[in-house]
């Protein structure tokens, strides 16, 4: 697959719903440090691998900063589930555009009924779309990540107020999905266990460091995975999910 450079301007999905939390919930958003999150990991694996007494033994230096760091990581990701919520609503209302990203570098514009649909859980685990595109005279499938425009979150959630849900109504959802063809059939449950998956990012960080590339832990993981899960996801499904962890400590994306 080609090297694809994000749009100026947009946003990965799971990008836009993490700036879409933080703009929503304020001072309230505050997810835990890589640090706290590995803690959590140890902590649960090591009860889980250890077990019996020696888990509150594990437990006894990290209790009180693991407790609370694990309280913000469950606060977190329900802010961030609403922020998912609402990013979709205001997508299937029309007060926010989404594209597919293809491999050539063009954005494909997203229908706003797809996000009534069951691709959208397909979406939330992969951050990725396939559906089908008119090319000339014919229809064909098309696959890429789901990019948003950062301008849009900004103003939408930069607002007071929440966005918009009355063009949701009864039963609107329900008829689209008879309406889409998709590859994603309604209510598939997820192929990966993705927090086993952060888990085992966190485990890596905090026993070994940060990789020295994205490239790196990529592939640590796909192979973790295929060890511990019997199969892995594919790098263009795993590396936007790391990209914003090398954004934020600084490293290289290669």
């Amino acid at each position: 697959m080609p090297q694809q450079f994000i749009p100026k301007g947009h946003l990965y999905f799971e990008d836009a719903c993490f700036l879409a939390a933080n703009l929503k919930f304020g001072d309230e958003w505050e997810p835990p440090s890589i640090e706290e999150l590995g803690q959590i990991a140890i902590l649960s694996q090591g009860a889980g691998i250890a077990g019996g007494a020696a888990a509150p033994r594990l437990a006894a230096g990290l209790a009180t900063r693991v407790a609370k760091a694990t309280e913000r990581h469950q606060r977190t990701a329900e802010q961030l589930r609403q922020a998912r919520g609402d990013v979709r609503q205001c997508l299937f209302g029309g007060e926010l555009d989404s594209w597919i990203l293809s491999e050539s570098g063009r954005l494909l514009p997203i229908p706003e009924r797809v996000w009534g649909t069951g691709a959208f859980d397909e979406i939330v685990e992969t951050g990725e779309l396939q559906m089908e595109v008119p090319d000339s005279y014919i229809m064909e499938w098309t696959s890429g990540p789901v990019m948003l425009l950062t301008a849009q979150i900004q103003e939408q959630f930069g607002k007071s107020s929440s966005p918009a849900t009355e063009k949701i109504v009864p039963g609107s959802i329900s008829q689209v999905q008879s309406d889409l063809t998709l590859t994603t059939p309604v209510g598939r449950p997820k192929k990966f266990d993705w927090d086993a998956i952060w888990a085992e990012i966190c485990r890596i960080v905090h026993f070994d460091g940060v990789p020295e590339t994205q490239a790196e832990l990529v592939s640590r993981v796909q192979s973790w995975c295929q060890s511990e899960l019997g199969a892995a996801p594919e790098t263009s499904t795993l590396k936007p999910k790391v990209r914003s962890l090398f954004k934020k400590l600084n490293r290289d994306e290669n």
